[in-house]
């Protein structure tokens, strides 16, 4: 049995550099609920490896859901 952790696609959330400790949880909050940015696309090893695998698992945020999406739909 062979396990393969992955990290989700690229959000599409803005990087704002500096923040303070109010501003850095809002921008959590925008982080875990946006989508993946499709302009980056998984490398193709990746979509082989999920070709391949009887079982993908993935987290609820929407990036990670989208990103497994993504992965099946091109294997």
């Amino acid at each position: 049995m062979e396990i393969a952790l992955l990290r989700h696609g690229k959000p599409t959330v803005t990087e704002n550099g500096k923040l303070s400790a109010i501003e850095y949880t809002g921008y959590m909050r925008q982080y875990d609920d946006a989508g993946i940015d499709l302009a980056h696309q998984p490398p193709k090893e990746v979509a082989q490896l999920a070709e391949n695998s009887p079982v993908i698992l993935c987290s609820d945020l929407p990036r990670s859901i989208e990103s497994a999406k993504d992965l099946i739909e091109q294997s």
